[in-house]
């Protein structure tokens, strides 16, 4: 597995303040933009329904220009002339629906109740991303000084594996401290590495909330990956 460069910055979201960001996340959030036009569409087809009931009124115009050329000659009579007709229609159409088994009302009412179906999953998208934004937003804060403390816990493990090793080579500690302060070490390392891989996670993640997250997002991180280095003998603890 590729690694993150050491000098992968962790940091605050920009801005700090948490309600800009849900404020620009209700603004820009893709699956609250999409409730809210099935929310608006919903609610046309409502009025469009309630209409039903009402007279339709329709017209229709009509004109007609038609233009022929009769040429006959049976043997006894020669006839050659032209032909024009030109005519105009105006029809209007007064319609009521007074009885349809109840299907109009019907309809009607399932398409007010979509449209309150609509309008509820529209607030819930407004509520599951504030609440998301906000969460985000945190835990984010909360991996950048996680990350930072684990680094320095790192620095501090790496201080008392090399005590620890000095004074196994002078005989004042056994191999099982070694040992001990050892797999501190790697605990501490690993700690790191999971405290900046969560980090990498809920930026994306609060990215996403706000709307922002992008193809280049990803191509930005993936600069940031470097192979490991191949494990040598030594580190292993083997030999030839």
């Amino acid at each position: 597995l590729w690694l993150l460069k050491e000098d992968y910055p962790v940091l605050n979201p920009d801005p700090m303040e948490k309600e800009e960001w849900v404020s620009f996340a209700l603004d820009n959030n893709y699956t609250v933009k999409a409730t809210a036009y099935a929310r608006d569409a919903a609610n046309e087809s409502a009025k469009a329904s309630k209409s039903e009931h009402a007279p339709k009124l329709a017209a229709r115009l009509g004109y007609d220009d038609s233009r022929s050329n009769i040429d006959r000659d049976d043997g006894l009579n020669d006839v050659n002339f032209d032909v024009n007709q030109k005519g105009g229609s105006v029809s209007l159409n007064l319609s009521m629906p007074l009885y349809t088994g109840g299907y109009i009302s019907a309809a009607r009412r399932q398409a007010t109740e979509e449209y309150n179906r609509a309008q509820e999953t529209y607030a819930g998208a407004v509520r599951n991303t504030v609440q998301a934004t906000r969460a985000f937003h945190l835990q984010t804060t909360v991996d950048v000084a996680t990350t930072n403390a684990r680094r320095l816990a790192i620095t501090s493990s790496q201080s008392a594996y090399d005590a620890t090793q000095a004074g196994y080579e002078v005989g004042t500690r056994n191999i099982v401290d070694v040992l001990n302060v050892q797999q501190a070490l790697f605990s501490a390392v690993r700690d790191y590495a999971n405290a900046r891989y969560q980090y990498v996670i809920d930026m994306l993640k609060l990215k996403q909330q706000a709307g922002l997250i992008s193809p280049e997002d990803i191509f930005e991180l993936n600069n940031w990956l470097v192979p490991p280095e191949a494990p040598t003998l030594s580190e292993t603890g083997l030999t030839q």
